[in-house]
C-alpha cells in the first residue's frame, strides 16, 4: 500500500487545473506526479486508501494494464491527521495538445466525437483502425476494474483521454468505487451520459451503459447516440462486421443488469471475431451485477461541464472547468 505524506513534505507548484472537488497542482520535486487537494473535509479517508491499495491486490499483468492506462491514486496526502488530497500520476504530455484556447489541452474522448474545427489546433482525431484500438486499449482498463467487482462510475467525454498512438489514460479514478466498498465522494454523474433506466448508485450495469455509449460515440463520431437506437452509421474505415457487431451489442446496452454486454463481448466485437446477432436469453431470475453495500453513499446530482452541456449541441468548449480530474495538465 502507499504510506502517505504530510502535506508539509511536498513542495507544491503552479495549479494543473481546479474544479468542483478540488485543485490539482504540479510537484517540481515529482515531475511525473500531481497533487489533488480535495475543497471539502467530507471524504472518506478509508476508501481512498482501499482505492490506493487496489493494484497492489492485483496479478502483474492487470497492474501493468491498470497502471499505464490511468491516473491512478498512489498516495494519501494528510494534514497531521486528516487526508487531504492525494499524489498521483501526472497527465503525460502525449495525452496533450495545443489548441486556440489552451497550449495544454487534455486529448478528451470528445474530440472523437465531433467534426475536427481551426480551434482544434494540433489535436487531429483518430482515423477508424486507430479509434478502434484506442476502444480496445480502453477496455482492458475497464476489464480490470469490472473483473474485481470495481465501478468505474462517471464514465464519459472528459474523464478518458487518447494520444497519437491510440494509447488511453483514464482519469478521475478516485471517483472508483471498490466492491463492498464505498467512493471517496459522493457519486457524480456527467450530463448525456447518465442511465435514467437504473436507479441506486452507479454499478457494473451502469458502467456497461456508458462504456456502450462511449464506443458506439467514438465509432460513429457522433455525440447524440443512445441505446438501444443504433442507427448512426460507423464512420468511414471501420470494417462492416465490426460495425454490425457493436450495433448488435449496442442495442442490448439498456437492457435489464445482467443482458447487457461486458467489456469482453465489446472486445470480441471490435476485434472482428463475433459478427453474429445474438441477443441472450431472457434468464430465469434476475442476478444483480454487483452488491451494494449498506454503506454505500447515495449519489448527488453532478452539474455537468460545459463540455458536458454542449455535447449534443456542437464542438467542444476549450475552457476546461468541472471537477477536478479533468484539469489542463503539463
Amino acid at each position: 500500500m502507499g504510506t502517505d505524506i504530510q502535506l508539509s513534505a511536498l513542495r507544491l507548484g503552479k495549479v494543473l487545473g481546479e474544479g468542483a472537488e478540488g485543485q490539482v497542482f504540479a510537484l517540481p520535486d515529482r515531475p511525473d506526479d500531481a497533487y489533488k487537494r480535495y475543497r471539502t473535509v467530507d471524504i472518506d479517508a478509508e476508501a481512498l486508501a482501499a482505492v490506493i491499495d487496489f493494484p497492489h491486490r492485483l496479478s502483474a499483468v492487470e497492474r501493468r494494464v491498470l497502471m499505464s492506462g490511468a491516473t491512478w491514486p498512489a498516495h494519501r496526502v494528510v494534514d497531521g491527521t486528516r487526508t487531504v488530497g492525494f499524489v498521483m500520476r501526472r497527465i503525460p504530455p502525449r495525452f496533450l495538445g495545443r489548441t486556440a484556447a489552451s497550449p495544454q489541452q487534455p486529448r478528451q474522448l470528445q474530440y472523437l466525437m465531433f467534426a475536427r474545427t481551426g480551434f482544434w489546433g494540433d489535436i487531429l482525431p483518430l482515423d477508424a483502425a486507430a479509434r478502434i484500438g484506442f476502444l480496445r486499449a480502453t477496455l482492458a482498463v475497464f476489464r480490470v476494474l469490472h473483473a474485481h467487482g470495481a465501478v468505474v462510475g462517471d464514465v464519459s467525454q472528459a474523464n478518458v483521454l487518447w494520444s497519437d498512438a491510440a494509447e488511453t489514460l483514464v482519469i478521475d479514478c478516485d471517483g472508483v468505487r471498490l466492491a463492498g466498498g464505498t467512493t471517496v465522494l459522493p457519486p457524480k454523474e456527467t450530463i448525456d451520459w447518465t442511465d435514467h433506466t437504473l436507479s441506486g448508485p452507479p454499478d457494473l450495469a451502469s458502467d456497461r451503459y456508458k462504456i456502450a455509449n462511449l464506443i458506439m460515440r467514438v465509432m460513429t463520431a457522433s455525440a447524440d447516440t443512445e441505446p438501444p437506437e443504433a442507427s448512426t452509421p460507423a464512420m468511414p474505415g471501420v470494417p462492416h462486421n465490426i460495425a454490425e457487431a457493436c450495433r448488435v451489442l449496442y442495442r442490448r446496452a439498456a437492457l435489464p443488469r445482467d443482458r447487457r454486454p461486458t467489456v469482453e463481448e465489446w472486445d470480441r466485437a471490435l476485434r472482428g471475431l463475433d459478427g453474429r446477432a445474438r441477443t441472450p436469453a431472457v434468464p430465469r431470475q434476475g442476478v444483480p451485477v454487483l452488491d451494494v453495500s449498506e454503506g454505500a453513499r447515495p449519489p448527488r446530482t453532478y452539474i455537468a461541464t460545459p463540455q458536458a452541456r454542449s455535447a449534443r449541441t456542437g464542438p467542444p468548449r476549450h475552457a476546461l472547468e468541472g471537477s477536478v480530474g479533468r484539469p489542463a495538465q503539463s
